[in-house]
Order: structure tokens, then sequence, then C-alpha cells
């Protein structure tokens, strides 16, 4: 199975979030490590990575700022406009920020 997972909250450091996030990758990957799992994340830098030991997943970085991708959410998801070419490939994906952007399927 394929997982693609936000972990922007984790990139970013946001408290309880960003704890959860990091947390939930972490346990998934020691508890069903068959899985492939993917990870995206807003990073208007582009130095921006994920923490260690999750450092090391395939990785896409959304290349907007925090609001902007917010908009960009909301304007596709009001709009029925799928966003799967932002997005990694996966069977289930996980919105840790409270946006899940839309796709097909």
């Amino acid at each position: 199975m394929r997982i693609a997972i936000d972990l922007s909250p984790a990139v970013h450091h946001h408290a309880g979030l960003g704890r959860y996030a990091h947390e939930l990758l972490v346990a998934l990957t020691h508890v069903a490590p068959s899985h492939t799992y993917n990870v995206f994340y807003y990073a208007p830098r582009g130095d921006e990575r994920p923490a260690p030991p999750l450092d090391h997943l395939p990785a896409r970085a959304i290349r907007l700022p925090a609001k902007p991708w917010r908009m960009a959410v909301l304007l596709a998801d009001f709009g029925g406009a799928p966003m799967d070419r932002w997005l990694p490939a996966g069977d289930v994906i996980h919105a840790t920020d409270h946006l899940l952007p839309p796709v097909r399927g």
C-alpha cells in the first residue's frame, strides 16, 4: 500500500500537529514497514526537510508559502479540480494540517 502524508506541520515545527504528524509517521514506518511512504509539505524556501528519521523518505516539497497553499487547496476543492499532479501518488492520503487536497479516486 502506498501512503502519502502531509508533513507540513512537522517540517515547520508546529507544536501539537507537528509532533503528531512526525510521531504518527515514525510509528507507521515501524509497525508497517512493507508499505511505501511518500511525504509532501509546503516549503516556500526550498531548504525545509523532515527531521530524522523521516528525512530518508521520498518527499515532495510544494514551493508555496502557507497561505497560498491553503488558498490553492480551497480553490481546487470549490472548483472540483483535483490536485494529483501536486501530490505524491498514494492509495491513502493523510492530511495532518486539516487540509485534504482534492484528488481523483
